[in-house]
Order: C-alpha cells, then sequence, then structure tokens
C-alpha cells in the first residue's frame, strides 16, 4: 500500500523557494498520549506518518496491551529477534504506565519528546461522560449531571473517586519531578484548544510538510453538552489546582513558541487549515483518484497501530505475522 501520494501541489504553490525545505525531517519521537485530550486524533496522525516513512513504532510487549509498561528499569516493547537488522526504534505514539523521561531517552536516545493536555475542567467533562459516570450515579435524566455531582452535597462523598489529577498519573509527578522537570523534558507540549496552531509549531520543529499533519478527528463525542457554570468551575478549581498550574503554564509556552516562530505563522497557520479543507473537500466527492489516501486518513489510532505492527514486523522480519 502506497500512502505517501497525497497532491503537494498547495506547498509548491505557496513556496516558490521554501528555506523550510533546506531542513532534513527529524524522525525519532515520543508521543506521551493521554486521555481525553485529542491523543487519538495526534496519536493516529503520528502512526501515519511512521507508517509512510517506514519507521519502527516500539509498541507495547504484549501487543495487546492497552499501556506501554514502565518499571523501574525498563520500557516493555515488543522485540524482534527474528530481524539481523534491527538498528533501533523511532517513535512512540502510545499510552504509558509510569512515564519516565530517562527510560525512554535511553530506547530512542534522539527523540524529540511531546504530548497534549487540555483544560483541566473539560477534559474532567470529557471524561465524566466517556467513563459514564452520570449513569453510574443516576444522573443521566438531569439538565446538567455534572453540573449535580459537583455541586449537590449528595455526591460529595465520591468526588475524591471521581475527580483527581491527571497530570499525576499521566506524567509521574513527584516532588522531586515537577513542572519545571517536565519542561526540561518537553520539546512541545500541545494544547487541545489550540490544536491547529500546535500542529504548525509540530511540523516546523520536526520539519515535516503540511500533509504530515493533517488530521480526522477521532473519537469526538457527539453529547450536547451544558456550559461549565462558576459553581461548577470552583470546586473543580480546589481539586484540580496541579492540573491547572501545568495547563497555564504549557498554554503560556505555547503561545511564546509561537511569538518566536521562525516565519510567518499567520500564513503558515493559513495554509495548514486550507490544505485541510482541500483534502476534506476531495475525500467528500465520491470516486476520487486518491480513495486509498482518504480511507488511509479516516483510521482511527487502534487501526493505525495494527498497520504499523504488520508491516513493521514484515519489513523486519521478512515473514507475515500469524
Amino acid at each position: 500500500m502506497k500512502h505517501d501520494t497525497l497532491n503537494a501541489k498547495l506547498e509548491q504553490d505557496y513556496y516558490p523557494n521554501p528555506s523550510w525545505k533546506n531542513c532534513t525531517p527529524y524522525n525519532d519521537f515520543v508521543f506521551v498520549k493521554t486521555s481525553k485530550t485529542g491523543g487519538s486524533t495526534v496519536g493516529a496522525l503520528l502512526y501515519r506518518y511512521g507508517i509512510k516513512h517506514n519507521l519502527t513504532a516500539a509498541l507495547p510487549d504484549p501487543l495487546t496491551s492497552m499501556m506501554l509498561h514502565i518499571t523501574q528499569y525498563k520500557v516493555h516493547v515488543t522485540e524482534y529477534p527474528c530481524s539481523k537488522t534491527f538498528a533501533g526504534y523511532n517513535y512512540i505514539a502510545h499510552h504509558m504506565h509510569k512515564y519516565n523521561h530517562k527510560l525512554l531517552k535511553g530506547l530512542i536516545p534522539n527523540a524529540k519528546f511531546v504530548t497534549i493536555i487540555r483544560l483541566p475542567f473539560k477534559q474532567l467533562e470529557s471524561r465524566f461522560y466517556f467513563e459514564h459516570f452520570d449513569k453510574k450515579f443516576a444522573l443521566q435524566n438531569y439538565t446538567n449531571p455534572l453540573e449535580t455531582f459537583l455541586t449537590s452535597s449528595t455526591y460529595h462523598q465520591f468526588l475524591d473517586s471521581v475527580i483527581y489529577s491527571r497530570v499525576q498519573r499521566w506524567f509521574s509527578m513527584t516532588s522531586d519531578h515537577g513542572l519545571m522537570e517536565l519542561d526540561k523534558e518537553f520539546d512541545l507540549v500541545m494544547i487541545t484548544e489550540y490544536m491547529d496552531e500546535s500542529l504548525v509549531l509540530l511540523k516546523q520543529m520536526m520539519c515535516w510538510t503540511f500533509d504530515d499533519v493533517i488530521y480526522h478527528s477521532n473519537k469526538v463525542s457527539t453529547r450536547e453538552r451544558q456550559p461549565m457554570t462558576r459553581p461548577m468551575e470552583r470546586v473543580l478549581s480546589e481539586i484540580l489546582v496541579e492540573d491547572v498550574t501545568v495547563y497555564k503554564h504549557f498554554n503560556m509556552t505555547l503561545w511564546r513558541k509561537i511569538d518566536n516562530y521562525d516565519g510567518d505563522f499567520d500564513n503558515d497557520l493559513r495554509l495548514l487549515r486550507a490544505r485541510r479543507a482541500e483534502i476534506t473537500s476531495m475525500c467528500e466527492r465520491e470516486n476520487n483518484a486518491q480513495e486509498h489516501v482518504c480511507k488511509f486518513l479516516s483510521y482511527d489510532v487502534h487501526h493505525c497501530k495494527k498497520i504499523a505492527e504488520k508491516t513493521q514486523f514484515e519489513r523486519l522480519c521478512g515473514k507475515h505475522r500469524n
């Protein structure tokens, strides 16, 4: 299957002498996937890049695991003893259990480290309904189930079991491994609320093309949400102090990177959106010549992982996986 046939005409038209092409695409990266943040959308995008460029993903061991497990001394990844030419791993785009920068850096020494975070209140809201807490607490018939759960004294005893710091779990934050350490470890922390802006920064940092960062949104809820009220925000602010602090820090960091962008950021943002609109329009047409490209773009992160798993096993071991 050929995945590199996306038309590059837009970039050629807008970059008659593209100075950015003087750089070499960066193919080693670690994406620390987070939940209910758009992480699946970014993960799928990164797997597609890896598949397209014949890169080797560090996949969990066992392959069926939902998490890439990291113990005190080792990142547990699928190995390829069948290969005589295995040169190491290029990237990770998976959920992790017990993030450890030192061990991950040892596994992929030249990797750029990337993650994505979301406004904590919105992340919690998304997780609340995704994990069906409204139904577990018999709140589904209320106008605003989450508001009732947060503000009614009936449910106060359950708050700690539902609402807790996500950044502590995602990034193994402790008294010795805090915000300043994360700031040094990550080359780019994307912000869900500014997905396109984040992708423009990713594109430049990695010396990729617009087509490399085109995405199809995965796992988007169609549920109509009620607005977040002040009382709800007040309760969440008291519980998610660390998450809010981390979010504010990296939100400011993102905009500082935008202010220091090498080039015309607004124009590149416009080009990214124009390219995505062009591809979306193409894919909505019947019998388009790039149907296989559109299908590839529509695959979610799990499907992309399966393709990476299959293709790299065949490439490294010279045989089909049973």
